[in-house]
């Protein structure tokens, strides 16, 4: 009894499936062959004597449990689905006769194994032609070796055997078959299966599947009707940069800024507006202030170009409060923050003449009264103020 002899004709698919052994996804077959070329034999649908083929029939014989395909000799014999080589047999003689045992009667042969459980046999072969081995992966088309008539055979032709849970069964669908055609096309009852290999679902019709792209974005594509991904859609959803590029930018007269792209596509704060002094600082300048302050460098400052006075202290550059600007050493024991201010350049004096050296400014302030530590400190700043002033003096 076959597999589908089981199922009564008509009957819901999914309960044959079941009773077949099948999966639902079912592999389906090309014809093995490339020529255009009916059936000769096929299944014997009609068990306990006599013969019936798929549609009632008499294309087959008593007892067949294959279809044969009449095809002429060296005929390229070829996988008809994907699949897994599980046994091969050859050196049979091409020709073999009735009753040979040669190969199990198959003569020189292939067996394949497939995805969803189903066996298929290619049998009869031409000695030395087999081209795969076991355990080799296949796709359908692969030849897998050419026609004759070895082993238990009396004319050339190849013996196409499916077999589901190791029971033969036919591949045809008819009225005296089964309910299901293991051919991917049947083709009519004089005719043959077409070539066309099964398609192979990619996806379930419907699904969908969202994957990243440029900054931060997302693509989508849809599972169509024929289980295969159609293209992905545009990029949407992008942020402003990728996460850690960074950017610089001009600001001011003199500087820049810069900021960094967040995990989020985008730009974080900027940083502030910064720059190297021109020259070095050493351009020259006059700030417009009197004295001492009125010689100054070109800075860069906050992005923009300042004149700043070279005398680093309060009043030139930091204004009155006590504070000391940087580079510059408290005068003790007062008010008003005097200061004694070190420069380590040079500035140019009102008469032009080149001071190089340590410049001083001291600014006046009341002394401070009675002995102690301020008094000593004052005196020594007035000390180093008259050096400083001969030291100016004779250049």
């Amino acid at each position: 009894m076959t597999a589908r002899a089981r199922c009564l004709f008509g009957a819901v698919v999914a309960v044959c499936v079941l009773l077949a052994g099948m999966r639902a996804d079912a592999t389906t077959f090309r014809r093995p062959f490339d020529p255009d070329i009916s059936l000769g034999y096929g299944f014997d649908n009609q068990p306990g004597g006599g013969c019936q083929d798929y549609d009632c029939g008499g294309k087959c014989y008593d007892g067949h449990k294959g279809s044969d395909f009449p095809l002429p000799f060296s005929t390229t014999v070829r996988a008809g689905a994907n699949g897994t080589v599980e046994v091969t047999n050859d050196g049979c003689a091409s020709e073999g006769f009735l009753g040979s045992v040669c190969g199990g009667g198959y003569g020189n042969y292939v067996r394949v194994g497939h995805a969803d459980g189903k066996q298929t046999y290619y049998a009869h072969m031409k000695n030395g032609s087999i081209k795969v081995a076991q355990g080799q992966q296949i796709n359908c088309g692969d030849m897998l070796g050419e026609s004759a008539s070895s082993g238990n055979s009396t004319g050339y032709h190849l013996h196409f055997e499916v077999r589901v849970g190791g029971i033969g069964d036919d591949p045809f669908t008819g009225k005296c078959g089964g309910p299901l055609s293991y051919w991917v096309v049947q083709g009519a009852y004089n005719g043959s299966p077409s070539t066309d290999c099964e398609q192979m679902c990619e996806c379930k019709p419907g699904d969908k599947q969202t994957e990243g792209c440029g900054n931060c974005g997302q693509r989508e594509r849809t599972c169509q009707g024929d289980c295969k991904w159609s293209g992905f859609s545009g990029c949407g959803g992008e942020g402003e940069c990728a996460p850690n590029d960074g950017q610089t930018m001009k600001c001011g007269e003199c500087g820049e800024q810069s900021h960094s792209c967040l995990n989020d596509c985008k730009w974080g704060e900027l940083s502030a507006c910064e720059g190297p002094d021109p020259n070095g600082g050493n351009d020259a300048c006059d700030t417009g202030r009197a004295g001492i302050c009125a010689d100054g460098r070109v800075r860069c400052v906050g992005g923009d170009i300042q004149c700043l006075a070279l005398v680093v202290d309060e009043t030139c550059n930091e204004g009155g409060g006590g504070s000391t600007a940087s580079g510059g050493f408290p005068i003790p024991g007062g008010e008003g923050g005097a200061t004694l201010s070190r420069s380590p350049g040079s500035y140019e004096d009102r008469d032009n003449r080149r001071v190089y050296g340590v410049v001083c400014n001291l600014h006046a302030q009341r002394p401070p009264t009675g002995p102690g530590p301020e008094t000593a400190a004052w005196i020594a700043m007035l000390l180093a103020a008259a050096l400083v002033r001969r030291v100016v003096a004779e250049r």
